[in-house]
């Protein structure tokens, strides 16, 4: 008879040596599943990649200058009397901005007016005598004193009339002089003097930007220059919006204290565009011997050195790469030491180890 005591231990150890060999059966079937043989379905993917040509795309930022910017002011002085724009606002050529109150110009437009008028009236009342006169004259109803002195008159009326137009010209171009007006089309990006202030002749009252003539200072490292060419076509980014550009001008010989060269790309004609914003122009490097690879070749060895499983006569072979730019779900990298078509691990690297054999059927 069994006591109870030791038929507890029994179903104990029984229990025990059941799980121990569950352990091992598991173990066994894990240590078969790392051997791969011709005759199993391997856990892996693998692909052949060839080297291409790439363009890798540099963005690189700038800033809006205009060819047309100018301070500009009166032609005369006087006191500021308005303001027609604000700073920012977009003007066309000949629009007014500011005018001046000159007390002197209108009183003496009026008089010079008058004055014309009045000789008018005169030099038309002396023709009339003088027409009279003449047709007299043929009868020898009137002397040849008096018609001699109806001439002399009205010659004397006629020059006065050219040198009063003569004054009334002068007077109203200054008058004009007293609103400023728009040299070109641009955008008020300043106001210096404010309604109320006396400027002098000439003094700046206004800086204004054009709008019609831009173009903006880019400024490339020596391997992106020795790809340019004056006259390319180069994709410009304004606010997400994609537009053309041209290469104006290249500087051949780098800047000292930044060894980067500076070429000038000249921007379209858009209302968009203003001076002072920050655009990003497309630079393209070709780069040659460059792999398209699927993100999920890569592998990250927690050190910053990236690698593939590249499968050679074989055999698991790791290869160092040096990523250069992502396109899309793929990758564009440099294996290092590679110009040809090569069979990458493309899925499943866990399942692999470095020169591991992989056997044939």
């Amino acid at each position: 008879m069994i006591s109870p005591s030791n038929s507890h231990h029994r179903i104990s150890y029984l229990l025990n040596t059941l799980f121990l060999g569950c352990l091992l059966f598991i173990s066994g079937c894990g240590s078969e599943q790392n051997t791969l043989t011709g005759n199993e379905s391997p856990s892996f993917h693998v692909a052949e990649f060839s080297p291409e040509s790439y363009d890798k795309k540099h963005l690189i930022s700038a800033f809006i200058n205009t060819l047309d910017q100018a301070e500009i002011g009166f032609q005369t002085s006087g006191r500021l009397a308005k303001q027609w724009v604000e700073i920012g606002d977009t003007v066309e050529k000949g629009t007014p901005l500011l005018s001046l109150y000159n007390p002197q110009l209108e009183p003496q437009i009026a008089d010079i007016s008058a004055r014309i008028e009045a000789n008018d009236a005169a030099s038309n009342q002396v023709q009339l005598e003088l027409e009279r006169n003449q047709s007299l004259e043929k009868i020898q109803a009137v002397s040849a004193n008096r018609i001699d002195q109806l001439s002399n008159q009205l010659k004397q009326l006629q020059a006065e009339h050219k040198s009063l137009q003569a004054q009334l010209t002068t007077a109203q171009n200054i008058y004009q002089e007293t609103t400023l007006v728009a040299p070109f089309a641009g955008v008020v990006a300043d106001i210096l003097k404010k309604p109320g202030t006396m400027v002098a002749l000439g003094e700046p009252v206004l800086q204004l930007n054009g709008i019609r003539l831009l173009e903006a200072p880019v400024y490339l490292p020596a391997k992106l220059i020795k790809n340019i060419q004056k006259n390319d076509e180069l994709t410009v980014i304004h606010k997400h919006n994609e537009m053309t550009g041209r290469v104006k001008e290249i500087s051949r010989s780098a800047q000292p204290s930044s060894q980067l060269y500076k070429i000038l790309v000249e921007l379209p004609d858009n209302s968009a565009l203003q001076a002072g914003e920050k655009i990003e122009v497309t630079v393209l490097e070709p780069i040659h011997n460059i792999y398209k690879l699927p993100l999920s070749t890569v592998i990250d060895n927690g050190i910053n050195e990236p690698y593939v499983f590249a499968v050679i006569e074989d055999t698991v072979v790791p290869k160092n790469i040096k990523i250069i730019d992502f396109y899309g779900a793929s990758v564009l990298l440099d294996i290092i030491n590679e110009e040809q078509t090569l069979t990458v691990v493309t899925a499943g690297q866990s399942a692999l180890s470095p020169q591991q054999k992989l056997t044939q059927p």
